[in-house]
Order: structure tokens, then C-alpha cells, then sequence
């Protein structure tokens, strides 16, 4: 069994999560037992899985697996199935929220779910989470129902508003992970235990780290010791697979640059992600980089002692290499495409510099953006330079999209101004569909996508005088921008589905040399 770890499927993926599902479907194509194993509480979790044409079956989480809640069969609770108090009043504010008071003293605040959510239609009016207040007003208790329907989490508070416990239960109501809240040396509320009943034994641990920890040592377990953990999200999967106590095939995912500065990879100072894997290389079976180039540098950091695989974290569908071209004439005119979460490493600023430039000579170009937004300062940021460029109808922020098919259809140009990569998905969705790149030559991706001058062009890094100049040159050649949309179709072809599942078997799955630590 593959398992890669995650820390939560929300509705709004994040690259790396992206990369997970397309890597799961994969090996499920070729018959390969996986799962993605996610760390995180999640009460949505479920209603998110189909949007990226998941099934239960395709995840295990933490709180599932101990709450006895991968699969469920118990109806939902709807908020006439609470004992509420007869004597409270009741008001309704808006159709989600019920609120209950006794005496005019806020008691209760109910929340339902929505008809519909994420696509998802709920029970009506299915009990979301339930508030409880002191005869002061202060919450002194919050219960949260799973979108399947039980209730799975209950959180008391203290006077100051400070956590006190949490609470997770089994569909029918029985506890199975109990966390405790204390002030720690600096008077700050820190998780001091944490409980959890498996297999009608209670397990006590300092922390989460060790709760998910003991997760993988159970999946481990339940595959005989044959487990394979690869650690997509560093931030949270480290930490959990290394703390483990059996023994299992141990690999890490790079999916980014290694050091601070991205231009200086052999003598930059690794990040701290990185150097907790350096110090801990003897632990781990190895690691996987999308990029050769990126490969060769992470040997020498690591002095040659962990094993480092190249392998794309994406592919292209074969089904999509069938497909018939989108010619030039079928797509908008004038538009220019970039597909970015909002954040400052992707320097959008200089995209809308390069609009402006542009403008001059192709008074009508428009740049769309697609992305969601962890960073609204920064949108705000962004915002008011186009207004200040008098770009506001010219820059469009897009509402963030699962699925970008038809986006990639319409479009002929697509820009990438990030200050580091480790491969950029979005340039190989982008030249799958015939979109022609146009991307700052920056550490790691572009130059293993992009064939400078042939499907795309590669930009010194920051210059967005150059990157006004070549999409001016597209924008205003129909025939060198028809060219190179062909040269983009054929470059995809090198990262077929079949050809990246060559190096999956070859260096993963076949390998021998991998050893279990």
C-alpha cells in the first residue's frame, strides 16, 4: 500500500494536493493500491472528495481512521432531532442560524448547513454546529457535526475564551480522541495530552506530532509492514513519518526550492523544511524532485547519501494527447492567461507591469487571473496598482476553479513571473492544451517545459520589459503564435501519462534498493 500524506482536502486544493489526486488516479489506472492519508480535522472533508472525482475509499484521515468513521451509515441530525429547552425563545436571523434564549439571554446559537454547499445538497435543515452560552454570554461549549451527519467534535472553553478540551466521537456517540488544553511556561493555552481509544485501548501522547505518528504506524501495521509513506506536505508529513516507530519505506516529496535563495542552490542556506530532512537523511528512504537539474543540486547538498529520484509530480492524460488541436482561431484574442495563487513568491505585480507595456502597442490586451487567495493584503496590493495603471477593467481576478479545461481552451497565452518553482503544474496543463508559455528562467521547471523559442520563451528572471516584448511579438504574429501553440501540444507529449508511469515503476515501485527505515 502507497500512502501520501497530506494534511487536508479542502474545496480550494493547493498545488500539492492537486498533485496527490492526479498521482493516486494513476497508480489506480495501473491497479496499484493507494490512498492519500491526510492529518487534519475536517468536518467538510467529505463533500469535497467528489469535486476532484474522489471517492471515500480514495482517503484515510487520522480522525476518520480513530473515530470509526470511514464509513457511515447513521442518518444525519436535522434540528428537530434536539432536545432543545421548551421554555427558550427562539429567533432566526438568517436561514442557517437558530438562535435560543432563555430570559433574553442568548443560550444556544444553532447552525445548519446550507441547501447546498460545494455542490453537496444537504438534509434540511442538518445540524452544522451548535454554541452554547453561560447565563453571562460567555461560549462556553461548541459541538461540530460532520457533513455525513453525526455529531464528531465537541470543544469546552474556559472564562477567557481559552480552549479547555476537545472531543471526538465515533458515529454513535462513543469518545475516541480526547485532547487537553494547559497555560505552558509562557502563559499561553497549549495542547498538554492527547488520548485516543484504539482497539478498546487508550493510547496517551505529548502531542499531535505523535498522534499522527502512531496513525502511520497503525496503517503501516495493518499492511503486514509493506507501506510506502511519501510526504507531500512537508510541514505536517515529516515530522509524523519520522516519528514512527515501525519500519516502512520512507520518501519525501520536494515540491519547491531547497534553499533561501532560489538563484544560489549549492550554497544558499538550505530551509528549514530541508535541513530537518538533512539531518535526518540516515531515516529516510529517499526523495523524489520533479526536475533533473533540481536532482543534481540536492545530491550535493545532501553529499550523496540519501537516494534522489527525478519524477514529474505531473503528467499529461493520454486521453488529452488524443484530442484534436484548439486552433488559434477558436481562442480569445488578446488575453493573456496566468494561473497563480495569490501570494507574493508569484510576483503578480511585475504580470501587471508587463500589461501595461504591453497596452501600448495591443491597446486592448487583458490579463486573467486564476488562483485562490491565502493572501487578501496582497490582492488588495495588486488591485490598487492596476487602478493606479488604469488596468482595473483590464486585470481580472478570476473566482478560483477545480477544474480549468475550458479556461486552458480559450486562452494562447500563458505567463509565469514566480520567484521559484520546483516544476509549475499550470506550464504543463497550460502546453497540453496548445497555450504557449511565456516564463522568468528561474529555478526549477520553466526550462525543463519550456523550449525557448520553440513552444514557448524563457525570460531572464525579472525582466518584464522582455516579458512585454515576447508577448507583444505572439499577440501581434498570428502565425508564429499558431506555430508555437503546435510546438506546445508536441512538447506535452513528453510527459504523457504512460511515459511518467515508466519512471514510477522503474525507480519506486520495482525498486529493490529502497530500504525500509
Amino acid at each position: 500500500m502507497n500512502y501520501f500524506i497530506s494534511g487536508m482536502l479542502y474545496y480550494r486544493l493547493s498545488g500539492i494536493e492537486i498533485v496527490e489526486v492526479k498521482r493516486l488516479k494513476l497508480f489506480k489506472q495501473h491497479q496499484v493500491a493507494c490512498k492519500i492519508a491526510t492529518l487534519k480535522y475536517n468536518n467538510y472533508m467529505h463533500v469535497n472528495l467528489p469535486v476532484y472525482d474522489l471517492q471515500d475509499a480514495d482517503v484515510v484521515n487520522l480522525y476518520d481512521y480513530f473515530q470509526q468513521a470511514e464509513k457511515v451509515t447513521e442518518p444525519a441530525t436535522v434540528i428537530t432531532d434536539l432536545n432543545v429547552d421548551k421554555s427558550f425563545t427562539q429567533e432566526q436571523p438568517d436561514e442557517i442560524t437558530f438562535i435560543f434564549k432563555q430570559a433574553d439571554v442568548q443560550r444556544l446559537e444553532i447552525k445548519v448547513f446550507a441547501a447546498e454547499e460545494f455542490g453537496h445538497t444537504f438534509v434540511k435543515n442538518q445540524v452544522r454546529s451548535i454554541n452554547y452560552f453561560d447565563r453571562f454570554e460567555h461560549k462556553i461549549r461548541c459541538e461540530t457535526f460532520d457533513t455525513r451527519g453525526f455529531l464528531s467534535l465537541s470543544q469546552t472553553f474556559g472564562q477567557n475564551g481559552g480552549i479547555n478540551q476537545e472531543i471526538f466521537y465515533t458515529p454513535s456517540g462513543e469518545r475516541a480522541i480526547i485532547c487537553d488544553y494547559a497555560q505552558n511556561d509562557e502563559q499561553q493555552v497549549a495542547m498538554s495530552s492527547v488520548r485516543v481509544n484504539y482497539q478498546n485501548h487508550w493510547y496517551v501522547f505529548s502531542d499531535l506530532i505523535e498522534l499522527r505518528s502512531f496513525f502511520l504506524d497503525c496503517l503501516n501495521q495493518e499492511a503486514q509492514l509493506q507501506a510506502k509513506f511519501f510526504s507531500d506536505k512537508s510541514n505536517i508529513g515529516d515530522a509524523a513519518m519520522l516519528g514512527m516507530k515501525t519500519k516502512a519505506v520512507k520518501i519525501v516529496v520536494r515540491h519547491s526550492t531547497h534553499t533561501y535563495d532560489p538563484t544560489a542552490p549549492l550554497t544558499s542556506r538550505l530551509n528549514d523544511v530541508i535541513l530537518n530532512q538533512f539531518n535526518n537523511r540516515q531515516s529516510l528512504s529517499a526523495a523524489i524532485v520533479s526536475t533533473a537539474q533540481q536532482t543534481k543540486d540536492m545530491q550535493i547538498r545532501f553529499n550523496h547519501e540519501l537516494p534522489f529520484y527525478t519524477i514529474p509530480v505531473a503528467y499529461v492524460d493520454n486521453a488529452l494527447l488524443q484530442k484534436a488541436p484548439v486552433l488559434l482561431k477558436q481562442r480569445k484574442r488578446h488575453t493573456i492567461l496566468a494561473v497563480a495563487r495569490i501570494n507574493e513568491e508569484k510576483r503578480i505585480e511585475q504580470m501587471i507591469d508587463a500589461l501595461s507595456k504591453v497596452r501600448k502597442t495591443v491597446a486592448d490586451a487583458t490579463l486573467e487571473i486564476y488562483g485562490y487567495v491565502p493572501n487578501s493584503t496582497y490582492l488588495k496590493t495588486l488591485q490598487e496598482k492596476a487602478a493606479a495603471l488604469q488596468l482595473t477593467n483590464a486585470v481580472l481576478f478570476q473566482q478560483f476553479q477545480p477544474d480549468l479545461t475550458d479556461v486552458y481552451n480559450e486562452m494562447p497565452i500563458l505567463i509565469l513571473t514566480s520567484a521559484f518553482e520546483s516544476f509549475n503544474m499550470s506550464l504543463l496543463e497550460g502546453i497540453a492544451h496548445g497555450v504557449v508559455p511565456i516564463a522568468y528562467d528561474i529555478n526549477y521547471g520553466p526550462a525543463t517545459i519550456i523550449d525557448n523559442e520553440k513552444n514557448g520563451y524563457l525570460i531572464k528572471n525579472g525582466d518584464s520589459h522582455a516579458l512585454a516584448e515576447k508577448i507583444v511579438n505572439l499577440l501581434t504574429d498570428d502565425a508564429l503564435l499558431q506555430q508555437m501553440s503546435t510546438q506546445a501540444y508536441r512538447k506535452a507529449a513528453e510527459f504523457a501519462a504512460d511515459h511518467v508511469w515508466q519512471l514510477w515503476q522503474e525507480k519506486i515501485i520495482n525498486n529493490s534498493e529502497l530500504k525500509a527505515k
